[in-house]
């Protein structure tokens, strides 16, 4: 990718812009409602975060399972239905959410394929706009039926690991 450079990050020393995100939530929740985030990659992909609301893919699945119960700290993770799920730092709503995703798929060229559901890979990068590492699963738009099958990718989750 041209103009990429990886860098180096000490564990434990992620740096966080100077951002209040308090107050940036507030600003994202007059300017994101809830509707399908759609964004280019560096690499030209048309990508899209649906924000149908359904607990198995998209916008929904990630607030549901990874920001519902966020407290405001990083490495934080609790019990979503008998199951420990890690939880971003904040509740961020769609268009937010949608920058750390591209953030995360424009970070690094690596995509590791999901053994599990065919058409499906992760992308792991860290988000300097959540302070953590993140890792987005995406699917193949080819794969789906409808409007979906126009994108080249669909978000269907995205975590912090660590």
């Amino acid at each position: 990718m041209d103009g990429f450079e990886p860098i180096e990050v000490p564990e434990g020393e992620i740096p966080t812009d100077e951002i209040n995100f308090a107050e940036e939530n507030e600003a994202m929740k007059a300017a994101s409602p809830m509707k399908d985030q759609v964004a280019t990659s560096s690499s030209g992909s048309k990508i899209v975060m649906p924000a149908a609301k359904t607990r198995n893919y998209g916008y929904c699945h990630i607030y549901e399972y990874h920001m519902k119960f966020s407290k405001g700290k990083i490495k934080y993770e609790t019990q979503v239905n008998n199951e420990w799920k890690s939880q971003f730092k904040y509740a961020y709503y769609p268009a937010k959410s949608m920058d750390i995703a591209m953030e995360v798929i424009n970070g690094t060229d690596e995509l590791l394929k999901d053994p599990t559901v065919k058409d499906r890979y992760t992308k792991e990068f860290i988000s300097f706009k959540e302070g953590q590492r993140v890792r987005v699963a995406i699917q193949k738009g080819s794969s789906w039926s409808g409007s979906y099958s126009k994108y080249d990718w669909i978000i269907v989750s995205m975590f912090p690991v660590f």
